[in-house]
């Protein structure tokens, strides 16, 4: 395929990928609410063509409808570290998992930015009954991160993503301030806790 046959498949597809991730969106607040797991935000999204277009270029890739796992994306942002795994219980339960990249306890500064739970998954059968049998083995990413996680993901991202140039000697120092932050806003929620059930 050329560009524009890419293009031209793309905007065929684009309602459908807004559809499913709107009914993946949907079942993970659904999943929260009945956990009664309070988060900061479900976010949903398409990729956009550019990026959609790079990305195979990037990687040459043949077939990027069935090779590009994050076309559709959701992320969840979690308030604490431990609430990680319980949403990924939820994702186990409502979809279908495909694989778990889980970075949820990584200590590395420089990979504090990618910590959390990067998961590839599809729709199930009985989901995918109401919809084009092209879309059935769909696959989506859903990240899940906490506030801090994700702060420091984005800062960093717009700092330094595809930069030439070397990483700031204290990049690691600031990224190791949000890995502690996230630490003591899970501490501070413990204790809180604790006082509470002493009451």
């Amino acid at each position: 395929m050329n560009d524009e046959e890419f293009r031209r498949e793309y905007e065929q597809r684009l309602p459908d990928f807004e559809r499913i991730t709107d009914e993946i969106a949907n079942s993970l607040q659904y999943g929260l609410s009945e956990k009664k797991i309070q988060v900061d935000a479900v976010r949903g999204r398409v990729k956009e063509f550019d990026s959609f277009m790079e990305k195979i270029r990037r990687k040459n890739l043949q077939n990027p409808f069935q090779e590009i796992n994050d076309i559709v994306g959701i992320r969840v942002i979690c308030l604490y570290r431990d609430d990680i795994e319980k949403i990924q219980n939820i994702v186990c339960d409502a979809f279908a998992v495909i694989s778990d990249d889980d970075k949820t306890d990584s200590t590395e500064s420089d990979r504090f930015g990618y910590a959390g739970s990067h998961i590839i998954a599809r729709l199930d059968n009985k989901q995918n009954a109401s919809l084009p049998p092209n879309l059935h083995n769909l696959r989506f990413e859903i990240q899940i991160r906490t506030i801090a996680q994700h702060a420091w993901a984005s800062i960093s991202h717009h700092l330094f993503y595809k930069k030439s140039d070397k990483t700031p000697k204290d990049l690691h120092a600031i990224s190791a301030l949000f890995y502690v932050a996230d630490s003591h806003f899970l501490l501070l929620r413990n204790e809180q806790s604790h006082r509470e059930q002493i009451q």
